[in-house]
């Protein structure tokens, strides 16, 4: 798998709650992060209420860029009153939150 392969996105519905799980990207970088901001925010835009449970166990290194496409996801879910969570992140990307 490249390093650098383009986020591919697969959400799985379970009741009230929305799993989305970056595929085939094992980083989320300056080269793909937008790309999955922008994936993110098309499948949320027409559902209120919708609560987003983010997978990470695929990904191994993300950049601080992607935090700003977190906080751009995380808005629009809140302004549909809907939230996002975020599972499946290891060590290193924990310390990017820090």
């Amino acid at each position: 798998m490249a390093t650098n392969a383009q986020p591919r996105l697969t959400f799985d519905v379970h009741g009230p709650i929305t799993v989305g799980t970056l595929d085939e990207a094992n980083m989320l970088d300056a080269m793909n992060v937008t790309e999955f901001g922008n994936g993110v925010l098309e499948y949320v835009k027409d559902k209120p209420g919708l609560n987003l449970l983010l997978n990470f166990e695929h990904v191994d290194y993300m950049s601080s860029a992607a935090l700003t496409e977190l906080l751009r996801i995380n808005e629009a879910l809140r302004n549909n009153k809907g939230s996002v969570r975020l599972c499946g992140l290891t060590k290193d990307i924990r310390k990017v939150f820090q």
